[in-house]
Parts: C-alpha cells; sequence; structure tokens
C-alpha cells in the first residue's frame, strides 16, 4: 500500500497492482482509500467486513468511490465486455438488467495507473478507450493537516460524450456521537435512523 501521513493522521492507499487481491469490478482503482488512521484515536473508517483484512472486493472497506455507468452495457450481450471507468474491461457473465458490477465481477484487464506521491499527496493517471470512447483519468489525493482531500478529473480525448455516474461510498465508524465526515456543497441526506447532517454540514453517527 501507499501511505500519506502527517502528525495527526496516518492514510492507507491501495497500490493498483500490489493489491490487486482487494480490487474488484465495483469502486475505481486508483486512489483507492483503504483506511485513515488518527494517530490518538486509531482507525477511522470501517466497512461491511471490518475488521477483517481481506473484505470481498465488492464490499470494500475505507472510503472507496465508484463510476458506477459501465460504457457498452446496453449493447453488451452475456460474454461480451464491458468498461467501468477506473476499473478496467469486464465481462458481462449475468443477463441481469440492468448492468451492475454486483452481478458482474470479473475484471478482465484491469487499467494501467502512472503514480506520482509524496510525502503529502499522491496522484494517478491513466487513459482508457473502449468502443467510441476515450479519455484520461486523473485522479490526486492530498493530505493537508486533518484534511484529506480527493481531486477528480476526466478529460475524453475522443469526440463522443462519456456518461458518468459517481458516487462516493464512505463507510463511516460505529461510534456513538462522532463527527466522522463534512460537506462543503449543498447536500441532503434521506432519513436514516444511523446518520444525520447538523447545522454544520457534519455528519453525525
Amino acid at each position: 500500500m501507499f501511505t500519506l501521513k502527517n502528525d495527526s493522521l496516518y492514510v492507507s492507499v491501495l497500490d493498483p497492482v500490489a493489491d490487486r487481491g482487494r480490487l474488484g469490478s465495483r469502486y475505481c482503482t486508483g486512489c483507492y482509500i483503504w483506511q485513515v488512521t488518527d494517530m490518538r484515536l486509531g482507525e477511522l473508517l470501517s466497512g461491511p467486513a471490518y475488521p477483517d483484512p481481506a473484505p470481498p472486493v465488492f464490499d470494500g472497506q475505507g472510503a472507496p468511490d465508484a463510476f458506477e455507468r459501465a460504457l457498452g452495457h446496453e449493447s453488451a450481450r452475456v460474454g461480451d465486455e464491458v468498461l467501468v471507468i477506473g476499473v478496467g474491461k469486464v465481462l458481462r457473465s449475468s443477463g441481469i438488467t440492468p448492468f451492475h458490477s454486483r452481478h458482474n465481477p470479473q475484471v478482465t484487464c484491469f487499467c494501467e495507473w502512472n503514480i506520482i506521491q509524496g510525502s503529502d499527496s499522491i496522484t494517478m493517471r491513466t487513459s482508457q478507450e473502449f468502443g467510441e470512447w476515450s479519455f484520461n483519468i486523473i485522479r490526486s489525493l492530498i493530505l493537508k493537516d486533518r484534511i484529506l482531500r480527493l481531486v477528480s478529473m476526466i478529460e475524453s480525448s475522443g469526440n463522443t460524450e462519456i456518461p458518468i455516474r459517481w458516487f462516493a461510498h464512505p463507510f463511516f465508524p460505529h461510534t456513538e456521537s462522532m463527527r466522522c465526515c463534512s460537506f462543503s456543497l449543498p447536500v441532503k441526506l434521506p432519513g436514516n435512523p444511523g446518520f444525520m447532517l447538523d447545522s454544520e454540514g457534519f455528519v453525525n453517527t
């Protein structure tokens, strides 16, 4: 794994090659945040199988994110390949519609990332092509004080619009009255007995 650290936080980031056993067809494989550890409080993130060191790749742990729409899925038949942005080529092994990585877990070719790491940042870049689509992905994780920021950019190098549906999937810790995440953009959360959004934009458990 790659690490970012300062006096407050220690961030574990999956290596897209060395940690391939922890990767699957769901989450973006570049800048996958596996764990954030507070030097005083310990590990801050969890997951469905946490603290299992090898959770199912579909479930994962930490703070992964995903580009959910698979390119080419509308016309792909069982046995064909589709492209999952930030993952690679995935075999359509199930006829279940709509396409979802839960039912199609086999990655036939992972995308390759060019990685540049500093002491407080890491940047991963890749290029993907599939059918009429061609694009570059640049993702950077920056750690400053107690803020970990992910900046993600997709740059089309073709003439066809790229359909994108992205979502962050952080696994918050199961602790009482812990302010675990804040949002700086307008956001609303549906009713959930486990979480609430306070007036300062923090998610409270």
